[in-house]
């Protein structure tokens, strides 16, 4: 399989190292190597797919890298789950970290990412996720978490960017509210990040760096 990334467009994209970097870290959190898998699929239209997973199910992480209709390089960030004692650990930004400098080699321009129902609505955002529109953004808000006043405070920071900027809302405006968990915990939403922008990208090493 590794002989067919020759021609891919994320033929720098080290695999074995990074397989490598994964199984390492997992073990530092209480894993057994030989109990983690690591699946690898390159398709004809040139995507690559990347999973790791272990045995007992206590977590799975799954990466789509493909050229878009723009022909930006794109990573997906389809899945990464966690068994719940191991969240809050920090085993979600170390994965990342060591996912991000494979997708600096590659030449990763985009990420994007579908915050689920658990805790990525709140997770995703502290990274500076995007959301394109104001009605995507109130969406992704649990108002019935919140006070009258803080909705209102919520509501003129969304007000506030959408009327001054014509860039995607960074959801870590909200998130690094003291109540921002409470409104993100438990909702969806689908964001993404334009490494290509100086702003988001130094939003997002900021964050991934503490």
């Amino acid at each position: 399989m590794i002989e067919a990334m020759a021609d891919n467009p994320f033929n720098q994209l080290d695999v074995l190292q990074l397989d490598r970097e994964i199984r390492t870290l997992m073990t530092r959190f209480g894993f057994d190597e030989f109990d983690i898998t690591g699946r690898m699929e390159v398709r004809t239209d040139g995507s690559v797919s990347l999973e790791w997973s272990d045995y007992n199910n206590r977590f799975t992480l799954s990466r789509k890298f493909f050229v878009d209709a723009e022909g930006r390089k794109v990573v997906d960030h389809h899945l990464f789950e966690i068994s719940k004692e191991l969240q809050g650990k920090g085993v979600s930004k170390r994965v990342f970290q060591s996912l991000y400098e494979q997708y600096k080699a590659t030449g990763i321009e985009r990420m994007e990412v579908f915050a689920n129902i658990d805790i990525g609505g709140y997770t995703w955002a502290r990274y500076g996720f995007c959301v394109e529109s104001r009605d995507e953004v109130i969406s992704a808000i649990r108002f019935s978490a919140l006070t009258s006043k803080q909705e209102k405070r919520i509501m003129a920071i969304v007000d506030e960017h959408f009327k001054t900027s014509n860039e995607p809302f960074p959801m870590n405006k909200i998130a690094k509210l003291p109540y921002g968990k409470a409104a993100l915990l438990g909702q969806c939403w689908e964001g993404s990040l334009d490494l290509t922008n100086a702003k988001q990208r130094s939003l997002f090493e900021t964050y991934l760096r503490r």
